[in-house]
């Protein structure tokens, strides 16, 4: 019996927009191959403009946390190759540097994503309609 081939991986980066999260779908468990969700990189028809203050970001994360609802422990900004953020169940949030260029908008989908992880720890249909209600309300 022949082994499949492995699955190729997605060069593609993620469009400003898409979903910063890089959790496995639903029903997939530890072994199976995750698909990273690559930074998009600024091109010349995107303004690279000044990246926003590593402290303005924070005082926007807490900001959210606030109107969410939620403690956060930490809050590090850091390189990151294949995500926009990640979350542990003790409070720490961990967002990649290159966040602080992207719009305002991305911006407050990533931070609101990962805040809603402290009160929901998955991308059930409860989750995604409290990211829906917390965006729309901005």
């Amino acid at each position: 019996m022949k082994t499949p081939p492995p699955r190729k991986q997605s060069a593609a980066p993620a469009a400003v927009g898409a979903d910063p999260c890089v959790c496995p779908p639903a029903g997939e468990h530890m072994g199976s191959p995750l698909r990273w969700v690559q930074p998009p990189r600024l091109s010349s028809e995107q303004p690279a403009g000044t990246p926003m203050d590593p402290g303005d970001f924070k005082a926007e994360v807490l900001k959210w946390a606030g109107r969410i609802g939620v403690a956060t422990k930490e809050v590090h900004l850091r390189p990151m190759k294949g995500k926009w953020a990640s979350c542990s169940s003790s409070g720490r949030l961990s967002f990649n540097l290159e966040l602080l260029a992207q719009p305002a908008a991305f911006r407050a989908d990533a931070i609101v994503h990962e805040l809603l992880h402290l009160k929901v720890p998955n991308h059930g249909r409860l989750f995604k309609t409290l990211k829906k209600a917390v965006l729309s309300g901005e």
